[in-house]
């Protein structure tokens, strides 16, 4: 549940970040560097600045996600504490960026866009590490496709194996999987039902659930 409340999260920044920011991800790369090719191909090179800040602002997330992350000592945890430490410095960029967003109002001068898509790109960078470092089978909050995929390859292994011969792992796994991909669509729809009436104030909906995941984990997770 706590990888469901991120996958929230990504959808929902992700939401905002398209409909408010110029058209970008924070978290989906695979779009963004679509939209890199596609501008600098059209010879709009200054929009082709907003996909690049995305691009830049993900790396450095990852980056300093991998630098003071957690150890290989804590496999053996479900979610280690480390976790945690690096969701908080997530939730620190996210109030920044609502805050950001509030300040700019609808209609955010360049700087301020450029500023924002840093923020949301470098706390989306850090919780796609803080995932892939947890290790949860088939799941990858930020990349959705990847989680698609493997859902999509455990009800076919499910549907394909004798109901004697199914394993709790195989069923614990895509069902983990298929709440991941509902609660990232129910991010991005909250995402982009709000942000057609409030802007980009509504960066606090990323904010509560991404403080709702830390009281949880430290509470929780002890």
């Amino acid at each position: 549940m706590l990888v469901a409340g991120l996958s929230f999260v990504s959808g929902s920044v992700d939401g905002i970040s398209y409909l408010a920011l110029g058209g970008i991800f924070a978290s989906f790369m695979s779009g963004n560097t679509i939209f890199l090719g596609l501008r600098i191909g059209a010879g709009n090179l200054s929009s082709a600045l907003q996909p690049l800040d995305s691009m830049i602002g993900y790396i450095a997330g990852v980056t300093l996600a991998a630098f003071i992350g957690y150890s290989s000592s804590n496999e053996q945890e479900i979610w280690p504490r480390d976790a945690t430490k690096l969701v908080l410095v997530e939730f620190v960029l996210l109030v920044m960026f609502a805050i950001g967003g509030f300040l700019a109002g609808g209609t955010p001068n360049q700087v301020a866009v450029y500023a924002l898509i840093a923020l949301a790109s470098v706390a989306m960078g850090i919780q796609s590490a803080v995932v892939y470092a947890l290790r949860v089978y088939g799941v990858i909050t930020t990349a959705i496709s990847a989680t698609w995929t493997g859902a999509i390859i455990g009800l076919v292994d499910l549907r394909r194996s004798p109901p004697t011969k199914r394993t709790p792992e195989q069923e614990h796994n895509v069902g983990i999987q298929i709440i991941v991909l509902l609660s990232f669509v129910l991010g991005a729809t909250a995402g982009g039902l709000a942000e057609t009436r409030f802007s980009l104030e509504t960066a606090i909906i990323p904010v509560v659930i991404i403080g709702l995941v830390i009281v949880v984990a430290r509470v929780r997770m002890r």
